[in-house]
């Protein structure tokens, strides 16, 4: 299959998924390989006078939580924390006083940054009902620390740390709050100051938290739950915080990749530990360091698939393919296309596969 080829197949997927899809109202996708000499761009905006600019800024959602164990991992390089570490050694007793109760036991003092890292504390997924008491008007001047309460108020752990692996935003909201108190600086300042800065990620910013390095020419693209625009709504962006708060461009998310498995930007050592340190998240795919990994697995994740990157709730997705040095970012700004999002990607890769390997 040829690049022209290439391009054509993606574009007809692209359309095809946004036919089944009506609730999506803006998306884009970018395939890009100076190896291979690819640049795909396809935009769809529900705007006839809006400029079909793949540089669009446009909320990440979870792909967000790279970054944050990246911060973590280059802490780790400079001596500043351990994967070991207990989290009560950088978190003040009013946020892990009865943070962890399972089972009438206390483990709040057994929480390591590693748990939070890879989703092993046990910890009740806090992201839908705040989401959802945020849409209702329920939910005003959140930020982390009373995210945090409400955990502790209205949930139960599902195990001791440690145990095995469960999703939950919880973890890197704690993530970020460490974060500020060994920098003593505000999560967003030191995004920009460790991340953005370094890789000219001048089109990158948090949602409600900051703006980019360089003034946005386009404005950040609308995201929606059901009918809620929740671009507009505060809260939610106060909620995501370190845990998913990531607004960025194409451009910017491949440069972050790129720095981040060259071994450029934080040694290979140190990447390898946040890959291996993983847990099964589903048939052939591990979650490590804030970072998931599709790996071979018989007949449902075969060897072309092997890549590595996140995936948000708004159907964001951002991966790099080692083999075939080839990245691929977008969304679909829509938590109606959530589950769809890993089939969606698998299968723009198959054709990607096909195209520069000659091989289905």
């Amino acid at each position: 299959m040829s690049s022209k080829n290439l391009s054509t197949a993606v574009k007809k997927r692209f359309q095809t998924q946004l036919k089944k899809e009506e609730n999506v109202k803006n998306a884009y996708i970018k395939i890009y390989s100076e190896k291979n000499n690819l640049d795909i761009n396809f935009i769809k905006t529900s705007l006839d006078n809006f400029p079909k600019d793949s540089q669009q800024p446009h909320y990440m959602e979870s792909c967000g939580k790279m970054f944050t164990s990246t911060i973590v991992s280059k802490m780790y390089e400079n001596s500043k924390i351990s994967f070991d570490d207990k989290i009560t050694k950088y978190l003040s007793s009013k946020i892990t006083d009865k943070l962890h109760i399972y089972k009438d036991k206390d483990y709040s003092k057994d929480i390591k940054i590693k748990h939070l890292l890879n989703h092993k504390t046990g910890f009740y997924d806090i992201s839908s009902p705040l989401m959802q008491q945020i849409i209702d008007g329920n939910m005003a001047d959140l930020n982390p620390e009373k995210s945090i309460d409400w955990l502790k108020k209205h949930t139960s752990p599902s195990f001791p740390p440690g145990k095995r692996f469960k999703y939950s935003e919880a973890n890197y909201l704690l993530l970020g709050l460490i974060i500020e108190s060994i920098t003593d600086m505000p999560y967003h300042e030191v995004l920009k100051e460790c991340i953005f800065k370094p890789l000219d990620m001048n089109q990158s910013s948090m949602l409600h938290y900051s703006e980019p390095i360089e003034p946005y020419e386009l404005p950040i693209a609308n995201f929606y739950y059901k009918e809620t625009n929740l671009k507009e709504l505060e809260q939610y962006g106060k909620l995501d915080y370190a845990s998913g708060g990531l607004v960025t461009t194409a451009d910017d998310m491949i440069k972050f990749l790129k720095a981040l498995t060259s071994g450029k930007f934080i040694k290979k050592e140190t990447f390898d530990i946040m890959l291996k340190n993983s847990e099964r998240f589903s048939y052939g795919i591990d979650y490590g360091y804030g970072i998931k990994r599709f790996k071979t697995f018989p007949i449902v994740m075969p060897k072309k698939y092997n890549m590595i990157g996140h995936v948000g709730a708004t159907g964001s997705f951002a991966f790099y393919h080692p083999k075939l040095d080839t990245y691929l970012v977008g969304t679909f700004n829509d938590f109606s296309y959530q589950k769809n999002t890993i089939p969606y990607v698998l299968g723009n890769t198959s054709k990607i596969y096909q195209a520069c390997t000659g091989k289905v």
